[in-house]
């Protein structure tokens, strides 16, 4: 998908196009993909198993995807991505950071997902920053927060 996109958009409303124009088929899972452009037009495109396409436009608050799709309701749903949604919103405010390692995913005894990285995007600097899961022994090491600048 995102070499798809690369190669024929150079905007984000010329993405949503392209991508509302071709045809997908995803198989068993859903998917969303966040798309954003240099003037800090953004969007998640989703798919949902049953091949449905969802478009979410960015608003003034920052867009957060998280490991369920944005066009699904979170106020009336209690599980686990929804609430870590909720948490987030709540305390992106004290810097994305610091909320992402609130929320951040490690592994249990029943073997259930660790977070392996996590990304804030900054379209209108042209950069992000990430961080990443450096080991998986007990006491798991993150790195330091890296920011990446492209095109500058």
């Amino acid at each position: 998908m995102p070499r798809f996109l690369l190669d024929r958009c150079r905007t984000a409303e010329e993405a949503r196009e392209a991508l509302l124009g071709a045809k997908h088929y995803t198989r068993y899972s859903t998917c969303h993909f966040l798309v954003a452009d240099a003037t800090g037009d953004a969007f998640v495109w989703e798919r949902e198993g049953d091949n449905a396409e969802h478009i979410v436009d960015a608003g003034a608050e920052p867009l957060i995807v998280t490991n369920h799709l944005l066009s699904t309701p979170a106020a009336d749903r209690e599980d686990h991505s929804h609430a870590r949604l909720r948490l987030l919103e709540r305390r992106v405010s004290d810097g994305v950071h610091a909320a992402l390692d609130l929320v951040r995913a490690e592994e249990t005894a029943e073997g259930q997902a660790v977070t392996l990285w996590r990304s804030e995007y900054r379209p209108a600097t042209s950069s992000m920053t990430v961080r990443f899961l450096l080991g998986a022994e007990p006491e798991r090491r993150y790195s330091l927060p890296l920011t990446i600048t492209v095109g500058r």
